[in-house]
């Protein structure tokens, strides 16, 4: 499992920190860490859906998926547009319900440009192929992760808009937004739940 989290302000991890502390030579990112990254970045395409004329919807969804890449909006080293980003990379579920947090700090100060400080977070994870057949054509996912998103003052915001946790991909994208006075240090959370757990790898 991989993610990235992306705010303006400063991000904090006890489990990111020790995971740096163990690669203190070179950072190897995985092909789901990379995925995740740029589609943090990924924004809102506009215009109107060939499907049912009707406006796009904010990314995620259906008509437009997780938007358009733009490296221009990723929160690289030496970027001065003031996001912060943390990642994880390859954390390990072993057991279904099984949870893992991640603090995020909202700091306001840094973040002085706005008074409305966004979060973004993107949770991808390679599953193995599922049996739709085998699970009378429904959810394919054979490992199912759901990601939620909580702000500092308690917006929770789920994974790709479905409330409740979404059951067919193995990525999933989820923001907040949360107005910050300017002397304020706040704290929210990305959550990692396993819905359903049914293979490791040996």
């Amino acid at each position: 499992m991989a993610s990235a989290a992306a705010s303006k302000g400063s991000i904090d991890s006890s489990t990111a920190r020790a995971g740096a502390a163990t690669r203190r030579h070179r950072f190897e990112p995985s092909a789901a860490l990379l995925k995740a990254v740029l589609l943090a970045g990924a924004a809102n395409m506009k215009g109107v859906s060939r499907v049912n004329q009707k406006p796009l919807a904010p990314a995620p969804s259906p008509f437009q998926g997780f938007g358009r890449l733009d490296l221009s909006h990723l929160p690289l080293k030496g970027d001065e547009s003031g996001w912060r980003m943390q990642v994880v990379d390859q954390a390990l579920f072993t057991a279904a319900e099984e949870v893992h947090e991640y603090e995020v700090v909202v700091d306001a100060e840094a973040a002085a440009a706005s008074p409305r400080v966004p979060l973004v977070a993107v949770l991808v994870w390679q599953d193995y192929q599922g049996f739709p057949a085998q699970k009378g054509g429904g959810n394919a996912l054979v490992n199912d992760l759901d990601l939620t998103v909580t702000t500092p003052r308690g917006q929770v915001a789920w994974g790709n808009n479905r409330t409740g946790g979404d059951t067919s991909n193995n990525v999933e994208k989820a923001s907040g937004e949360e107005e910050c006075g300017a002397r304020e240090r706040l704290v929210g959370a990305v959550v990692v739940r396993s819905a359903v757990l049914e293979h490791q790898r040996s």
